[in-house]
Parts: structure tokens; C-alpha cells; sequence
């Protein structure tokens, strides 16, 4: 466990420096961003500009060049703690998005288990 799991102060997500090259495709290029807990936040842009592969390296399917935390936890060396608390899905097929062109469909990253007293 992360020395850093029970520290409320610090993001929910952190990323510094982070960069994901496929061949000669460099999809991230030192993307650096901070999200505090609690805190709603977005990746928009069009295809292509590297939205899905940093939710793919926040989520820790993808290996990233530079660092990054969810939740305290080292996407690199605490995936397992990463994939325990945080669940990824694409919104792609919902009937709420009937009229939204897919490549504007969002991605939606929830906690395995709400908070206490959460409700909808």
C-alpha cells in the first residue's frame, strides 16, 4: 500500500512529464495536470490528440514515459492498488449520446466504491 493512500491533501490524479510514443507517433507529449479530489474534469480535443492513451496511462493499461498518481498510487509500480479503486468505461453506446458524433463520446473513470454518505 502507498505510503500516500490515506493523505486527503494530496490530487486524486497527478501526472508530470508524461509522454506515450507509438513507433514513430508521439500520442503524449510532457502532459502535466492536477486534479483534486472531488474535483470534475474533462479531456477534450479531436482525435488523435492523446485522450484516450492518458486515461489508458491513468487507468494503467499503458505504460508511460514520465510519472503519474491516481489516488496516491504510482501508475508504474502500484497498478494493482490503481485497478482496485478506479473503474474505466466508454459512454460510446448509451442512448444519451445518440446525437453526440463518436468521436466526441466521452470516457467515464468512476471509483470502484462511492463514498459514504454519496448519493446520486
Amino acid at each position: 500500500m502507498s505510503k500516500n493512500s490515506g493523505d486527503g491533501d494530496r490530487p486524486a490524479i497527478e501526472a508530470y512529464g508524461l509522454v506515450k510514443v507509438y513507433g514513430e507517433h508521439r500520442a503524449l507529449d510532457g502532459i502535466d495536470l492536477a486534479v483534486r479530489r472531488g474535483q470534475g474534469f474533462g479531456l477534450l480535443g479531436p482525435n488523435g490528440a492523446g485522450k484516450t492513451t492518458t486515461i489508458r496511462i491513468l487507468a494503467t493499461p499503458a505504460r508511460p514515459g514520465g510519472g503519474a498518481r491516481v489516488l496516491g498510487h504510482d501508475v508504474l509500480t502500484e497498478a494493482d492498488a490503481i485497478r482496485a479503486r478506479v473503474a474505466v468505461t466508454g459512454l460510446g453506446d448509451t442512448a444519451v449520446l445518440q446525437d453526440v458524433p463518436a468521436d466526441r463520446h466521452p470516457l467515464l473513470a468512476l471509483p470502484r466504491s462511492m463514498p459514504r454518505g454519496w448519493t446520486e
